[in-house]
């Protein structure tokens, strides 16, 4: 018997088949498309807030389609910015490997590693860091990594900067690093800044001290510290008061009793003529006088 030849199928299907399905692909990956299904706009505003909520499929999405990683929303914050600030780790990731740059400002001075600092994120910290961000970028002292961290009491993310530079003596004609965590009573903050060679001893613009914050305050512990650090005991400021005097005008009479253990001299006058004692009876602290006034307390040279 003769053999019968079948013929072959069309050469042409196989090829149409796999040109279809690369159309539907394109279609499913296109990331604007993607981004309208989710509801979200595509703006930088948008980006910027996504990026905020800690939304690491729309930020990816947003690379995706074009968006420049530094675009900026409102009040010129950055994408980097408002994930750092909410503590999106994943985020800061995605956006650091698309070409974000960690040292930008915002337009009050806010980088994105102080956006993280001043909330205390060490893990976004640590990333930041990893990928280039200065410590000393930024505008204004208080938009500084380091004292939105101390200002926010962050004393782990505190530790984290000044290991990685950063500068102790950060200061405006308020507050130093150091006066502010006084001020706050941080005792940890305190200790990890004295550690790293803050000046106990700084002056603000009007004469304050560490030391006098913490007594106004009534901080037992962090008094303490400040003068086992060598805190001047009897520096006046302005208005010619002690760290004494703002002790026993605040009535923090286990601050005055250290005070006096340190060397305190209860003599002292203010601009006014009133000293520490004469304070401290004007507001009704008598248990403080009785202190001020008791036998061998200092008083003179």
């Amino acid at each position: 018997m003769r053999q019968r030849w079948r013929r072959p199928l069309p050469a042409l299907a196989m090829p149409v088949l796999v040109a279809l399905t690369a159309c539907v692909g394109a279609a499913a990956s296109d990331p604007r498309r993607e981004l309208g299904e989710l509801q979200v706009d595509y703006s930088a505003g948008a980006f910027a807030g996504q990026a905020g909520e800690g939304d690491t499929a729309a930020v990816q999405l947003f690379l995706a389609a074009g968006m420049p990683p530094d675009s900026r929303g409102e009040g010129g914050s950055t994408a980097l910015m408002n994930a750092s600030a909410g503590g999106h780790v994943e985020v800061v990731e995605s956006l650091l490997a698309g070409g974000a740059n960690p040292n930008l400002t915002s337009e009050s001075g806010l980088t994105a590693l102080s956006a993280a600092a001043g909330n205390g994120h060490a893990a976004v910290v640590r990333t930041l860091l990893s990928h280039g961000a200065d410590v000393r970028a930024g505008g204004p002292v208080d938009q500084s990594p380091l004292m939105r961290a101390v200002r926010g009491g962050r004393a782990a993310v505190v530790t984290l900067l000044l290991e990685s530079g950063a500068p102790v003596t950060a200061r405006n004609d308020q507050w130093s690093v150091l006066m502010l965590a006084a001020f706050l009573g941080d005792q940890a903050i305190v200790s990890a800044l004295l550690a790293h060679g803050a000046d106990v001893n700084a002056v603000n613009a009007r004469g304050m001290t560490s030391l006098m914050h913490a007594a106004s305050r009534g901080h037992a512990a962090v008094v303490r510290g400040l003068l086992a650090k060598g805190a001047a005991v009897d520096v006046l400021d302005a208005g010619g008061h002690t760290a004494l005097m703002f002790a026993a005008n605040n009535g923090h009479s286990d601050v005055v009793a250290i005070l006096l253990g340190g060397g305190a001299d209860a003599s002292r006058r203010n601009r006014a003529g009133s000293t520490a004692a004469a304070l401290a009876e004007g507001n009704g602290y008598r248990e403080i006088v009785e202190l001020l006034e008791a036998p061998g307390v200092r008083s003179g040279p």
